[in-house]
């Protein structure tokens, strides 16, 4: 039995970064930025994906359906011409090829706990976290 459109042969939907430097399977069905998140690939957001901040931006040069009311609020018309997109808004549902600054493709993610928390102005918190022993 061959693979539907936008998936691969065991039915999962594929996401190319940077011409093949990563190859990401996912089950899809869920943001872009989220399946990212999930496979340790974290794009910048200051909102949890709702489209306000428009810092996950990547270019997305296969795969992905119109740009959503949010995406044309926060992204210039050249930049949507030339493929970019907010991670946040684009739902996985076929194989995608998308681009993103290589330098985002090192981050890696970290466990800590909070040390300290403590109030610098009325609506702003200021947060420490102490990492594990021998992490720095």
């Amino acid at each position: 039995m061959g693979s539907s459109p936008g998936h691969d042969q065991a039915g999962a939907i594929v996401i190319d970064i940077n011409n093949g430097a990563r190859r990401l399977r996912t089950a899809g069905g869920k943001p872009l930025v989220a399946c990212l998140k999930e496979n340790s690939i974290f794009l910048p957001s200051a909102c949890g994906g709702r489209g306000r901040c428009g810092l996950c931006r990547c270019k997305v040069l296969e795969g992905a359906g119109e740009p959503t009311a949010q995406e044309i609020a926060k992204l210039k018309p050249e930049d949507l011409a030339g493929g970019m997109r907010l991670a946040c808004q684009v739902n996985v549902e076929r194989n995608l090829r998308i681009e993103v600054p290589d330098k985002l493709l090192t981050i890696r993610g970290y466990q800590a706990k909070v040390a300290r928390i403590e109030r610098l102005t009325h609506d702003i918190l200021g947060i420490t976290f102490k990492l594990p022993e021998g992490q720095s």
